[in-house]
């Protein structure tokens, strides 16, 4: 399916050749790119590479990518796809080295197809043998597995085929096409079983069910087998047939035939899996199955191992017809399978607590919740019972999921007083009960009236959704409650938390925004003391009214920071607690604090659980255990339920507040201007702590004209951005990139589109780079772009949320983007 501009040329060329002109060879007046395998002095295999043009050779120092791709001069260069996709990892961040070295199994794995793409298509050699790369075959040890008069013996030996192990997971290996390059299974027991198989290691027949069932299952995943008589590894057993029974409702049985061993069944097969029933292992007799198998299809009719459905009146004829075969039973018994009547759900009020129960013969039994849960995601209208089943309304159940649902929830969650009151009575209400009195109160106490903050110490003009969000915030605060403040980026977060805050105040937030912070509470709160618990020489300021500390560090001092009864625990980014299994949200689960707030503008990522994992935090208990809330929350939302959707949605919206731009449109100034103080790596500190001692040394001994000093001070300008800026091997990452990161995941996700400028398009790479591991939708306009209206129109007219790359001197005049409303100066002119 080729475009016109290829059809164009071929035609071109064909009738340039039909009148005889010749026509010069394009592709020889190319450099091509040569491979070659060599062994390094670390014993590891090194992929070299060079570009060859008859008999010039030149060596590759940088990546061919830009060369190719026109964004920067070269010597021209004939590079087909896995040229181009070996060359993408070994000069980007995977664990790989430009001159060839690949260190990680990530960028093995990536490599592996194109370098077998290369060996079949260039032949590449190693000591001057033509090797082969193959992508889909790994080499590993040899395990031989030995049957033995009283039991089985396994042991660890070297795989004869593999010539040559290299230190970084590769090695070659002998085929009977000749030599081939393969990755190394991955051998990760620990050293002493390793040992151990290398000695050689005796199973007894006792231990026959676990090493059949359990270690050689394992063994398999690591190394290749090689097994000595190991069919007489099983006991005999009689060959013939049983029947599985499986209950799915009061008057429906799912029944299957299956070949077994022995009588009581040892195993059977179900379909071509052999289940063992217990710790026998049956010898397979596969000739006897076969015969078996034959004969039950001739004198039955019927299929082994297929499904058959029974139900109502066709269930009993099946029960008296089936248990004249005399087949040995397995599964569920039939001797509960009755209807004992219909009986409505009765609910009473105990101990103000809701109480399930249903009739059976004039006596009430209690049923739990659960289980009517349980029948009617099955939509069925059967209750089992210890006595047999029961016939409910399934009408009563749908209509009052949600509510026992909740009910569930509230009492496996661990919930506060404040919480735990307002879930009861929704609950209560909801089955028509009159909460009691002391409930009631309770409800109007907390929220007996709007209470007003008080912004006498703020030093700032809020405006009026910033005075509203404050006093809701100091509304839950006094309620003992939690809160989620989920404003649009640029709204104002970071000041509306800092009006509400007082003597004994936690802040957590990522290391890339204590300064903000810091800078924020000196700026609009200078009433209250602040200091950073950070760094290797860290200590506690009891004396400080406000105390800022990083994720990192609750993580690892969680136990200093648990001990302290907190009246305020505020945590910025609070996705960053997204997954509730991470040791950040444990160590806040473990804090002790009156008034929880958490700040984000994406309080949803991925998955609902991340609102969980926020709330569980904020307000614990609300949303019940983990596992319960996916079960009766999250997996009904996602079968399309409204009510769950709405009854989620009608449980944390008391908690969450969230405003958008265009919400407040009005409200806002023409243009607002925040600067995000970015704290450098450590690694980058370094590196530009090395360099500035450097130039300081040179100023003071007058090496250094006055026009150079500009020069320098660009570098150090650089080296604050990125330090790949100047030093191309620096793996030590950048803090300008780490918060630049948040910031466009926030805004993109908030379905805004953004400028992103740059003076120098080098920065910019390495900000496209980011761009595509977070899959964010990018454009990109410097000086080497040629059709910059044909950009700008697709950036305009993307109705997406994405990103506008530009360079401050081609992208500074002529362009209309006024689709959009982020605007990213990542390294703001000298003016």
């Amino acid at each position: 399916d080729p475009c016109e501009h290829v059809v164009a040329t071929v035609v071109a060329l064909k009738m340039q050749r039909e009148k005889g002109i010749d026509i010069e060879d394009y592709s020889s007046s190319k450099f091509k790119v040569v491979y070659s395998f060599e062994r390094a002095l670390n014993k590891s295999l090194v992929l070299k590479r060079v570009l060859e043009r008859d008999d010039e050779l030149l060596l590759i120092k940088h990546s061919i990518l830009p060369i190719v791709s026109g964004r920067i001069e070269g010597p021209s260069i004939s590079a087909q796809s896995f040229d181009l996709e070996i060359d993408r990892v070994l000069s980007g961040d995977y664990g790989a080295r430009i001159d060839g070295f690949v260190s990680s199994s990530r960028a093995w794995n990536m490599m592996f197809p194109h370098l077998q793409q290369l060996t079949e298509s260039k032949g590449v050699k190693y000591r001057d043998k033509v090797v082969f790369v193959n992508n889909s075959s790994k080499a590993s040890d040899l395990i031989e597995l030995t049957h033995e008069a009283a039991g089985f013996r396994i042991q660890l030996v070297e795989n004869p085929n593999i010539v040559e192990e290299f230190s970084n997971g590769v090695c070659l290996f002998r085929t009977d096409e000749g030599l081939e390059i393969r990755r190394l299974s991955q051998n990760d027991l620990p050293n002493s079983i390793t040992n151990e198989l290398k000695s050689g290691r005796f199973f007894s027949m006792a231990e026959k069910v676990e090493l059949f069932s359990s270690i050689i299952p394992q063994l398999k995943k690591r190394f290749e087998f090689v097994e000595f008589g190991v069919e007489e590894k099983a006991t005999y057993e009689i060959v013939g047939f049983c029947v599985k029974n499986k209950i799915v409702g009061p008057r429906k049985v799912e029944t299957s035939f299956h070949l077994a061993y022995g009588d009581p069944v040892k195993a059977y097969l179900e379909g071509t899996d052999f289940v063992c029933l217990g710790d026998t292992v049956p010898l397979r007799q596969f000739e006897k199955e076969s015969k078996k198998r034959r004969q039950f299809e001739r004198d039955f009719g019927l299929e082994l191992s297929r499904v058959y459905e029974y139900e109502e009146e066709n269930l009993f004829s099946w029960v008296n017809k089936v248990t004249r075969l005399r087949f040995p039973f397995i599964g569920d018994d039939l001797e509960n399978l009755r209807v004992l009547g219909h009986s409505p759900i009765l609910t009473k009020l105990l101990d103000d607590e809701v109480n399930f129960c249903v009739e059976i013969e004039g006596d009430e039994y209690e049923v739990a919740p659960e289980d009517l849960m349980d029948i009617h995601e099955k939509e069925s209208k059967y209750l089992k019972t210890s006595k047999g089943y029961l016939e409910v309304s399934y009408e009563w159940l749908d209509e009052y999921k949600d509510l026992i649902r909740s009910f569930i929830v509230s009492k496996k969650g661990k919930q506060k007083r404040g919480v735990a009151a307002l879930e009861r009575m929704r609950i209560l209400e909801g089955f028509g009960f009159k909460p009691p009195k002391k409930l009631q109160a309770y409800k109007q106490n907390l929220f007996a009236s709007n209470r007003c903050a008080d912004l006498s110490k703020t030093n700032a003009e809020l405006r009026p959704y910033q005075i509203e969000g404050v006093n809701w915030l100091t509304q839950l605060q006094s309620g003992g409650l939690g809160a989620l403040l989920a404003d649009d980026m640029g709204l104002g977060k970071t000041l509306q938390s800092i009006a509400t805050f007082s003597s004994r105040t936690l802040v957590v937030c990522p290391t890339s925004l204590v300064f903000n912070w810091k800078n924020e509470l000196s700026q609009f709160r200078p009433d209250l003391s602040v200091s950073v618990f950070h760094g290797p020489q860290r200590k506690i300021s009891h004396s400080s009214d406000v105390i800022i500390t990083t994720y990192g560090i609750l993580r690892s001092d969680v136990g200093k920071l648990s001990n302290i009864a907190w009246k305020i625990i505020c945590i910025d980014e609070a996705q960053v607690i997204k997954n509730p299994n991470s040791k950040a949200a444990q160590a806040l689960a473990d804090l002790n604090g009156d008034f929880k707030l958490a700040l984000t503008g994406t309080p949803i990522e991925n998955h609902y659980k991340d609102l969980w994992s926020i709330f569980n935090f904020i307000t614990p208990g609300l949303l019940g255990e983990l596992n319960y809330f996916e079960k009766f929350v999250v997996k009904p939302i996602q079968q399309q339920s409204k009510t769950a959707l709405r009854d989620l949605k009608g449980r944390v919206n008391p908690f969450i507040l969230r405003r958008t731009k265009k919400a407040v449109l009005l409200e806002l100034p023409e243009k607002t201007e925040v600067i995000n103080y970015c704290e450098l790596t450590e690694e980058q500190g370094q590196e530009y702590e090395q360099y500035l001692s450097g130039v300081r040394t040179k100023v003071t001994a007058g090496e250094v004209k006055p026009i150079q000093i500009f020069e320098l001070i660009l570098r150090l300008r650089q080296f604050a951005c990125d330090p790949r800026l100047v030093n191309s091997k620096y793996k030590g990452g950048s803090g300008k990139l780490e918060v630049f990161k948040n910031l466009i995941m926030e805004v993109t996700q908030g379905d805004h589109k953004s400028l992103v400028f740059s003076q120098w398009t080098s920065f910019l790479d390495l900000i496209q780079v980011e761009l595509d591991k977070l899959d964010i939708l990018t454009y990109r306009l410097d000086g080497s772009t040629k059709n910059r209206e044909k950009i700008v129109s697709s950036y305009n007219s993307e109705k997406k949320a994405c990103v506008f790359l530009l360079s401050l001197k081609a992208g500074g005049v002529g362009l209309n983007l006024t689709s959009a409303d982020h605007v990213f100066l990542m390294d703001p002119w000298w003016n």
